[in-house]
Formats: structure tokens, C-alpha cells, sequence
């Protein structure tokens, strides 16, 4: 799972949930690619990010809804074109698409 988010200054933050495999403690949360803690159950990430995300404050939970207006801006550029890569040729429409056509790339491969 990926959740991205945007901060002061519109600083783009990434919150990944990965499945490590194994047993035990296998589900890793990050926070810009800096591992900040690990849980044995999916539900228990999930409900400790949101609980972090929420304590960021109102705007930054705000920019993390797929309704967040930023999430529909079309991809262009070097995005645009990064994430066509990621995604074997095939085009994004906007910046949510594009981020998650390379978050999606870079932990599958």
C-alpha cells in the first residue's frame, strides 16, 4: 500500500506498507523510504498510519483523500513520462495515477 501526501511547502511525503514475507512482525511501515515500524497484522499498520497521518494535521490528512485536488492535475513532464515507463508504455492521465504507477514499479520491479 502507498499513500502519498503533501506537507508544508507542498513537499511531496510517501507512506508505504510493505508485506516482507515470513512470520512475525512481517508488515513494514515507511515513511520516505525510512522504515519507522513493524506490525504482524495488515489492520494494525493500517490504523497506526492513519492515526500518524491524522496527528500531521487537518491539511495534510486533507491531501491524502483521492478526492485531494492536487491527486487530478494531468501528469506531465518527466512524471508523466517516468510513469508511461513504469507502466510499459501505457500513459497516466494525472499526478495520483502517475505515483502510483511508479510506487507499484518500484516495489514489484
Amino acid at each position: 500500500l502507498a499513500l502519498h501526501l503533501l506537507r508544508g511547502g507542498g513537499r511531496m511525503t510517501e507512506v508505504r506498507v510493505l508485506n516482507t514475507g515470513g512470520r512475525g512482525k512481517r508488515w513494514l511501515v515507511t515513511l520516505d523510504e525510512r522504515e519507522v515500524a513493524r506490525f504482524s497484522k495488515l489492520t494494525d499498520a493500517v490504523q497506526a498510519t492513519e492515526f500518524e497521518v491524522e496527528r500531521m494535521g487537518q491539511r495534510v490528512h486533507a491531501s491524502g483523500l483521492p478526492s485531494a485536488p492536487w491527486r487530478q492535475v494531468p501528469a506531465e513532464g518527466e512524471l508523466a513520462e517516468l510513469a508511461r515507463q513504469a507502466r510499459r508504455g501505457r500513459p497516466v492521465a494525472t499526478v495520483a495515477e502517475a505515483l502510483a504507477a511508479l510506487s507499484y514499479a518500484e516495489v514489484v520491479g
